[in-house]
């Protein structure tokens, strides 16, 4: 062709030759921090999408509040029952809820440091994290490599529930069942948002949870 005549001209062929969008889903997946991204002002459900390694970084230094969070990385699912209790929670809601209750913050950091576990390690922690809203549940099961097992067979139905939940976000890539999660009478407003929380750490990691309070910026703490 004419543009492999020169070496100048050449990068041209390699253009044309390209699968369309192709570079910049490569430039997310190969490039060691966003400011050379191609998709740096891209929303960062873009990120998401592509699995990028910066993604945890990225969502880090957004510092968004939890009801941030909920709109911008959930409302794309588009499961009705789910939906439209995340629609009715957000119409509700504002500000901060990173935990349950403050023996939910307790149990989650005990099992963190317990199981060792590491920041690149998003599902197991968003495992951790649903069943930590249950402080007597983490006592009647033990976390393995790939999956959730309970040494305690006396668990009740909301315990069950909330076990195959926990078990579902071990993998990133898994489609979620999010039947019993969306049911108000199974569980509250409160434990439903620290479920999404759960949700958002398997997908954005532990920036999720993490507080960066920005300077003029107003905070809005939520009691437990």
């Amino acid at each position: 062709m004419y543009f492999t005549k020169t070496r100048e001209l050449n990068k041209y062929e390699k253009m044309m030759k390209r699968t369309p969008d192709i570079g910049s889903k490569r430039a997310e997946e190969e490039m060691p921090s966003c400011t050379k991204c191609l998709n740096k002002n891209l929303p960062i459900i873009r990120c998401r999408n592509c699995r990028c390694r910066n993604i945890a970084t990225r969502a880090w230094n957004t510092g968004r509040t939890t009801k941030e969070w909920l709109e911008r990385g959930l409302t794309q699912i588009t499961y009705v029952p789910f939906a439209e209790r995340l629609k009715s929670v957000l119409a509700s809601f504002n500000g901060n809820r990173r935990y349950f209750h403050n023996w939910h913050e307790l149990a989650f950091k005990s099992a963190v440091n317990h199981y060792s576990l590491r920041d690149d390690q998003v599902g197991k922690l968003a495992s951790v994290y649903a069943l930590s809203i249950q402080p007597e549940l983490m006592k009647k099961v033990y976390v393995l490599s790939d999956r959730i097992i309970p040494f305690n067979a006396k668990l009740t139905f909301k315990e069950k529930k909330t076990l195959e939940f926990a078990n579902q976000l071990l993998d990133p890539k898994a489609k979620l069942q999010l039947g019993w999660v969306s049911n108000d009478l199974m569980f509250s407003e409160a434990e439903f948002i620290c479920l999404c929380n759960a949700i958002l750490i398997r997908d954005y990691g532990m920036a999720v949870i993490r507080e960066r309070l920005e300077p003029g910026r107003q905070y809005i703490r939520i009691p437990c």
